[in-house]
């Protein structure tokens, strides 16, 4: 796969991590399977998927703590699902939470103490279930983020305050980045990753009789509630519902000792993942750009084994040579050879047995002849005289 494709794929799985659930998010699942009510099983996401909470010292802390983040004021009821009329979840689904030991100040159920998550010892039939309510007993101006199908309790949706036992919204006039960082920290996030309009972040805007409480805000960004922050009177506004203001919001609050820390690793690990794919295509292009240009390794070759065929023509021609001019002098060493010239025939290469001509001998110096001796000398009788010597 080449760095493009690698960097796009990256790229859309950050997107995700930033704009899909965060660890710790609740939901409530009703009796036909529907979320986004006030009365369910209670679920929590976590690497990926939903699961359940068991009811092992599960109290009225707990249940508190739960419901104020699904953005209710209070609980009613709490206790098992058979208990309060709803169905267990399947085989399938893990049991997330068990021994919770809320203190019932937390803003979010995944900052209480409790069992490592997905240490439990519980069956389906103990998962817990609750009725949420929102009375005008709730402190005025709590938050909430209603997501698109309805549910509460998620990291992304329309921002939505309570006062005077009613929820509504808040305008889209002179908001910014401090007020959504103390929306986003109210609600028990570090910080926000988008804002905007409902209808440009893909939510539905709420009906026509909810009413729009806050408009002009002014957050400086070390509030600890945006009901705090400087703004137009409650209730006084100018705006209309499409102008809602929607958030998406990303990492638990530092307090978190349990899975909220899973919130942000996904981000930071595809994070890591993108920098290092970035920089080790930058190796790769680098390494690339400082690379010779390839040889052409068919030309050489053919050059080459050009070059030991006319050798191996040239030592036997030469050869040839030398065999058929044996009987003459070799030329002086001090002169240059001249060129041979090729024969038309065809010659094999020399075997490497092949011996050289051998030179001629040199020719000895001839002795000059020894004198001959006389003959002998002959006596005849008869009183013949001899033969006269010859010369």
């Amino acid at each position: 796969m080449s760095c493009l494709l690698w960097k796009t794929a990256t790229l859309l799985s950050l997107v995700w991590a930033v704009g899909g659930q965060l660890s710790g998010d609740l939901r409530l699942v009703d009796r036909v399977s529907q979320t986004g009510g006030s009365s369910g099983r209670l679920e929590v996401y976590y690497s990926r998927q939903w699961g359940t909470v068991c009811q092992d010292s599960f109290g009225s802390n707990d249940a508190r703590v739960a419901c104020r983040q699904l953005g209710f004021s209070t609980y009613t009821q709490y206790g098992t699902v058979g208990r309060l009329g709803f169905s267990e979840a399947s085989s399938f689904t893990p049991t997330w939470l068990d021994e919770l030991r809320c203190r019932g100040t937390e803003s979010r159920l995944s900052n209480c103490p409790a069992n490592p998550i997905g240490v439990e010892d519980c069956f389906h039939s103990e998962d817990v279930a609750l009725i949420c309510t929102a009375s005008t007993a709730s402190p005025n101006g709590d938050l909430r983020l209603v997501g698109r199908s309805g549910r509460t309790g998620g990291s992304s949706g329309r921002l939505e305050v309570y006062y005077s036992g009613q929820w509504g919204t808040v305008c889209q006039d002179n908001f910014g980045s401090g007020d959504a960082r103390v929306a986003c920290r109210q609600l028990g996030y570090s910080t926000s990753t988008r804002y905007g309009r409902v209808g440009l972040l893909g939510f539905s805007q709420a009906s026509l009789s909810t009413r729009i409480w806050l408009d002009e805000l002014r957050c400086r960004g070390s509030e600890s509630r945006l009901i705090n922050c400087r703004a137009n009177p409650i209730g006084v506004e100018d705006c209309g519902h499409s102008e809602d203001i929607a958030l998406f919001c990303t990492g638990s609050s530092a307090s978190s000792v349990t899975i909220g820390v899973g919130a942000t690793v996904p981000f930071i690990i595809i994070v890591f993942i993108f920098l290092f794919i970035v920089l080790l295509c930058g190796i790769i292009r680098r390494r690339r750009l400082n690379r010779p240009p390839p040889r052409n390794l068919n030309t050489n070759t053919t050059s080459t084994a050009t070059t030991t065929v006319t050798n191996t023509q040239n030592t036997a021609y030469s050869m040839n040579q030398r065999s058929s001019n044996s009987n003459q002098p070799p030329p002086p060493s001090n002169q240059p050879q001249p060129a041979a010239a090729y024969p038309t025939g065809q010659y094999s290469a020399p075997s490497y047995y092949t011996s050289y001509p051998q030179q001629p001998p040199a020719p000895y110096p001839q002795q000059p002849p020894a004198p001959e001796k006389p003959p002998p000398a002959m006596h005849f009788s008869g009183g013949e005289a001899p033969p006269p010597y010859p010369g």
